[in-house]
């Protein structure tokens, strides 16, 4: 490899596994660039894949507060709707937003991308994934 070879050796985090399970928050929201949390996936997907091998693998995506542009079905408020679409048709994402948001914000499901799921709480429905066997992590 291009770091040598006993870098792998002492790599822990290599080890081949299966259900993997990743619960991730995505709670802020990146006007330019790439979008904040999503920018992310491309590479824990190639690592379970590639790297680990690994082909049982779920990661789910909780949207809440500042995050909440993310899921809008409007350019006007969204730069990032095709990425977040990309991640909606991979069949191992699963992006859900907070309901609690969706109030405050006066969001209707009209105005959210089709695709997206709704838990009720964003926080609370992290330690509910935990629970389920997801590890969590905080981009």
């Amino acid at each position: 490899t291009m770091f040598g070879e006993d870098v792998l050796d002492s790599m822990r985090c290599n080890k081949r596994r299966s259900k993997v399970r990743m619960v991730m928050q995505v709670n802020l929201y990146e006007q330019g660039g790439n979008p904040y949390g999503f920018r992310n996936l491309n590479n824990i997907i190639n690592d379970f894949e590639i790297t680990h091998g690994i082909d049982n693998w779920k990661i789910a995506v909780v949207v809440h507060s500042g995050g909440f542009p993310l899921v809008l079905n409007d350019p006007a408020q969204n730069n990032h709707i095709d990425v977040v679409k990309k991640f909606i048709a991979e069949p191992n994402v699963d992006i859900y937003y907070c309901l609690n948001t969706a109030a405050a914000k006066g969001h209707k499901t009209i105005d959210i991308i089709d695709g997206i799921k709704f838990v009720p709480a964003g926080l609370s429905s992290i330690m509910d994934f935990q629970y389920q066997g997801y590890k969590y992590i905080q981009p």
